[in-house]
This record gives C-alpha cells, sequence and structure tokens, in this order.
C-alpha cells in the first residue's frame, strides 16, 4: 500500500480519488 505523500498525486485504493494527507495538491 503506498499511504506516502506523492507529488501531485491522489490516492486510487478504492477511496473516492480522495487526496493524500500531506500532499501539495
Amino acid at each position: 500500500m503506498l499511504d506516502k505523500v506523492s507529488p501531485g498525486k491522489t490516492e486510487n485504493h478504492g477511496k473516492g480519488n480522495r487526496p493524500l494527507a500531506g500532499s501539495p495538491k
């Protein structure tokens, strides 16, 4: 599970395309 902060990325882990916590986007 990639629960890290991705540059301009959103977690698509079945959460409804929610912005990652601590992400600049």
